[in-house]
């Protein structure tokens, strides 16, 4: 899975600077809008992110990079805990 990013409105592969009718502009500033899965913030432009479930959810790159770790860093935890109550 690679990360992707929106380009700023105005610059090459951005939407358009002002208001336009073009549907690519639309589709770019509705998913700069979209709240991340885990933080809420908007996903925003120049930012990297994943598209999940089909492209319908999206995440930042940062924001999954975190739960990811701290997933991980639980999983050790419990493997440190059951260790421990087998020895």
């Amino acid at each position: 899975m690679s990360s992707t990013y929106l380009s700023m409105p105005g610059e090459k592969f951005g939407p358009c600077k002002k208001a336009c009718k073009h549907r690519d502009c639309a589709q770019t500033r509705k998913m700069a809008e979209t709240p991340c899965r885990i933080c809420s913030e908007p996903i925003g432009y120049d930012r990297h992110f994943y598209q999940e479930q089909d492209w319908k959810v999206l995440v930042h790159e940062v924001c999954l990079v975190e739960e990811i770790e701290a997933e991980r860093m639980n999983l050790d935890e419990l493997a440190k805990h059951i260790q421990e109550d087998v020895s």
